[in-house]
Order: C-alpha cells, then structure tokens, then sequence
C-alpha cells in the first residue's frame, strides 16, 4: 500500500489517485481520491470518487456522493448515476420488486456541459427490460385468452404449469408456518420437477423434514437442492444442524472443503458469506475462516466481504487480526453501518461477551447490555453541559456506532430536545444520515422529525433516499411561544411536515404553518396529539385541493374520529 505523502496538493492526490484506479490497486485510489476531496471539495474530485466507489460495487459510499453533486449543480447525468446505484444496492440487497422510475428525480434537470461518458455509458448499460421483468414476479404470471375471442367479462384464466406448482408451493408453505410437516412435505412431493417452483418446494421440504425429526430425509433434500442451486442458503444451514447433532463434524471436514470450494465468484459471494456465517456462528472456526478470507481475497474493496471477514475473526478470537482490519477499511467505507459497528466492538468491553456475533445481530440480553453502554458513554463522555448541551468530537464517533446499531431514535429525541442542535455540525450530521440508503426509514422519519423541532432553525434544499424514491423538498422549520402549547404544537408541525414530505408532497412551508397558527389560536381545550396532527394534515390537504382519506389520515396519527370531529367543528366555527 502506498504511503500517503505529506503536505501535497489537491491536484497530487487526484492525479495519483485515478493512476492508481487504472492499475486497478483500488484501496490505494481511495485513499488517494478521498484526500484529494479533503482538501479541494471541487466537483471533479468529488466526482470522481464517486465513480471509484461506483465502480467497486461501494453503492452507499458513492450514492451520497451523487446526491451531494446533484443538490449543488441539478445535472441529469447526476441523477442517472445516483438512480443507477440506488438500483445496483437493491439488487445487490435480493430486492428486485422496485418500481419502474424507482429512484429518479422527476424533474428540475437540466444536462451537464461538456462530456462525462463514464456516467452515460454506466446508464446505457441498464437493461430497463430486464428491470421491468426483475420487478414483477415472474411465478405471479397469469396467462388470459385472447380478449378478441372471449368477452372480457369471461376471461379464463389457463391453468399453466408455473400457476399450478405456485399454488401447491403456497399451500406446502401454510403447512409448515402451521406446524404441519407431514402435509408440507407430502404437498411439496407433488411439485413438478420440469417446474420453476420445484426448487422452491425442495426448500421448503427441507426445512419441513428438518422440523419432523427426518434428518435422513432433510439430508438428501438438502443435498439435492445444493446440485441444483448452491446459491440457496437453506441447505448449508440443515446440513450443518444435522452434522452438528449427529457429531459428524470430523467425519464431514472434506464435504464442508468441497462446499467452500466449489462455490463460484464472484455471481455467488452471497452464498459463501452465508456459509461463513454458518459456520461461525455454530463454532466451525476454521471452515468459516476458508470461506470469509476466500470472499475478502476475491475483491478486498468489496465491504460484504470485508465485514464477513472481521466478524467471523472476532467469532474465532483473533481479535488483533480483525482490529488491524477494521482500522484499515473503516476511513475507506466511512458508511458502511457494519464496519462502522464493528470497529467500535472489537474495541469495546462488549466483547467479552464472547457473544457470536454477525450483522449486528445478539440476544436480546446482550442487545439490551449494549444499548445501555451506548448511552452510558454518550452521556457520562460525550457531552459538554454550559447553558446548553454540547457535543464533542467522540460523541459523534459514538452517534455513528449507535446508528450502525440501528437504534438512534431515543439518543436523537432526546439531544433534540435538550437543545443541543444549536450546533450546525449536529443538524449537518443528521441531514447526512439521512443521506444514507441504508439508514431504515423509520430512522429516517426520526431523523426529519427532531430535526424540525429543534431549538436550531432549518432552512435548506435536503436530498435523500427513502424506499424506492429520492426525497427532495426545501424543508424549513419555524421558532413556536416556548410554552407547553408552544412545545405542542411545533411538535405537530413537524409531524405533519416529516409525514408529507416522505410521502413525495411538494410542500409550502409558510402555508403549512400559517394553518397550524390558525388552529394554536383557537381558544378551545385541544391537548390531543394525535387529534390535531390529524387537523392539520386535513385541513392543509384540503387547502391544496387534495383527495382527501378521512379514515386513514385518523388512524395514521393514532387517534379517533369522535375527538378529530370535535377539533374539526371548533376550527370551522373560526373560519
């Protein structure tokens, strides 16, 4: 790895960085390419990161990056591009069921001057036919007769070969949701072989078999859905349930190498960090090590393979190995919610735990023992108490390890009503989170939420991914009296406002706000929450000539009809 040179320009980083790419030594242009960002943020650098990370497959680094150049310069080539890596996360992410426009900004574009043929060549590369195909399940087809023969209130449906096994497969898989393996596997018998779905009811025979006490049956299915698919995780996980039961693990050391090796790379690196999983979190060791360190040697800029690796290295108890690893990749994929976890427990006193670990995933005990260390430390190190909290630089640190932990909504509500947003980092932080595609939307809604109510005014274009769309609206809050109706009611504009705005509303702040003042003044007794939140969605949605859903703006908000009908008549006796 390449030294990174003291006191160097922009253009030194930036130049070695794209020499770097082209001899494909990936972690050195990164490293290159991000400090040249650091020390110039201009369009080129940052663009060119983006295409490092785009091109190794690091679609959450490379999607803020876009979203980043798109919210300064609205460039359809942009757009494209962060559309593109949004697609590319999904399907790297087994979700295939996203919308035709998924992830396109429908407008306010305009083409990027000169020539970015990276960008246009990626975009052309995208077979929208096959999207189109990939997002409807071809097992739900349903064959009709021609309409010119048969009127089109007799349409018959044929009975095909996929729509026959389909529904068998549906009904093997009700029997064992319901206990039910006997008929689950006499079901899935009579599954086609010549069809789709056969490989479907094998899996679910498997399973089945499993659960009624029939390793022997278990085995054999198992083994045969492996010949067919050794991309289908099922079978690793029966196969080593049955060999760990059965105290055969000495005698299947030659079958767990033959599993390990005859996976192929890259099409089925899933499989095998699957498989390491498997055999980590069951004690195998030394099969999880093969597995992991042959998906990180395969592509070491891969970040899957990165965290399989480090997390099946903590399971083992080489912790060094896996610390040296987590200080190396961590600056690389500053994003990655896992690498960004396990950097902090490798580390943290957590681990003594010798609980397995994998995908942020423990028992609830430990969970819990964890979330209390989170905030033990973030209270007891990371604040600054004066007139009002502040946070310091390890509290960030700390804020980043509790959102790859998933768990940030209580932390975020609190410091946001504590005031603490008086600091532009805290509120930048936050609209970087949500920048995130892996950030889950309902962290994303707390996220907008205490944002809004902070003590910190907000006024600013934010940008970001939500579901299988790209939210981007001028969002602005405004100061309320700083009493508990004040309190209230701010609280209620930012609920309504986070509820349009992630439901793709164009909204107008001031007209928003001029109706919640509107409803603050009337002199009426209103403390329902969910009464008035529900009010004011109405009353607004109404003002802009929406179809309005009078039952489900009341259950949205958690309240009745019977109170929003009170608030109603007392807002239009004012009007």
């Amino acid at each position: 790895m390449a030294v990174l040179s003291m006191f160097q320009s922009a253009d030194f980083y930036f130049s070695n960085g794209k020499k770097f790419f082209q001899k494909k030594e990936y972690l050195d242009a990164i490293s290159y390419l991000k400090k040249a960002v650091e020390l110039d943020q201009s369009e080129e650098h940052v663009l060119e990161l983006a295409l490092a990370y785009s091109q190794i497959g690091a679609y959450n680094e490379s999607i803020i990056l876009f979203i980043n150049l798109w919210e300064k310069k609205r460039y359809l080539e942009y757009s494209l591009a962060l559309a593109k890596d949004c697609r590319q996360h999904a399907f790297l992410h087994g979700n295939y069921s996203f919308p035709d426009n998924g992830w396109l900004i429908p407008n306010s574009h305009r083409f990027k001057p000169g020539n970015v043929p990276r960008l246009a060549q990626f975009w052309e590369n995208i077979n929208f036919e096959l999207l189109e195909e990939l997002s409807s399940s071809v097992n739900n087809r349903m064959i009709l007769l021609n309409e010119e023969k048969y009127p089109s209130s007799e349409l018959i449906l044929i009975d095909t070969i996929s729509r026959r096994n389909l529904a068998r497969a549906y009904v093997a898989y009700d029997y064992y949701v319901k206990g039910n393996f006997d008929k689950s596997i006499s079901t899935c018998m009579i599954i086609e072989p010549e069809s789709e779905e056969y490989e479907m009811g094998l899996d679910i025979m498997a399973r089945a078999a499993y659960e009624n006490g029939d390793s022997e049956l278990a085995e054999s299915v198992a083994l045969k859905l492996l010949e067919i698919d050794n991309q289908n995780t099922t079978p690793y996980d029966i196969l080593l349930k049955i060999y760990i039961s059965k105290d055969l693990i000495h005698d299947k050391g030659s079958f767990f190498d033959s599993l390990i090796n005859k996976i192929s790379l890259p099409d089925n690196s899933h499989a095998l960090k699957y498989l390491a999983i498997v055999f980590s979190t069951n004690g195998l060791h030394e099969y999880a090590n093969k597995a992991a360190e042959k998906l990180f040697r395969l592509n070491e800029m891969n970040s899957m393979g990165v965290s399989c690796y480090i997390g099946v290295l903590i399971n083992s108890g080489e912790l060094e190995k896996a610390r040296k690893l987590c200080r190396k990749y961590s600056p690389i994929f500053p994003n990655d919610l896992e690498i960004t976890f396990l950097n902090w427990y490798v580390d943290s006193s957590s681990v003594a735990h010798n609980e397995v670990y994998f995908s942020n995933r423990f028992s609830p005990k430990v969970t819990e023992e964890l979330i209390r260390s989170y905030a033990e430390e973030f209270y007891s190190n990371c604040l600054r108490n004066n007139d009002d909290i502040y946070l310091t630089k390890k509290a960030y640190d700390l804020l980043d390890v509790i959102f790859a932990f998933q768990n940030p909504q209580p932390i975020i509500e609190a410091l946001s009503l504590n005031n603490s947003n008086k600091e532009d980092t805290y509120q930048q932080y936050l609209i970087n989170k949500l920048k995130n595609i892996d950030i889950r939307n309902t962290c994303k809604a707390t996220i907008m939420f205490s944002l809004l109510v902070s003590e910190r005014s907000l006024s600013k274009k934010i940008t970001f991914p939500y579901d299988s769309s790209i939210i981007s609206g001028y969002v602005r809050s405004f100061p309320f009296p700083k009493t508990a109706k004040g309190s209230l009611f701010k609280e209620v504009y930012a609920a309504v406002y986070t509820y349009l705005l992630l439901h793709g509303n164009e909204i107008i702040s001031d007209e928003l706000k001029g109706l919640s003042d509107k409803i603050y003044n009337i002199e009426e007794n209103m403390k329902s929450y969910g009464a008035l939140c529900s009010l004011l969605l109405y009353t607004y949605q109404k003002a802009k000539d929406k179809e309005v859903n009078l039952p489900q703006i009341v259950k949205i908000f958690g309240t009745n009809m019977k109170t929003f009908n009170k608030y109603l008549n007392f807002f239009r006796n004012i009007e």
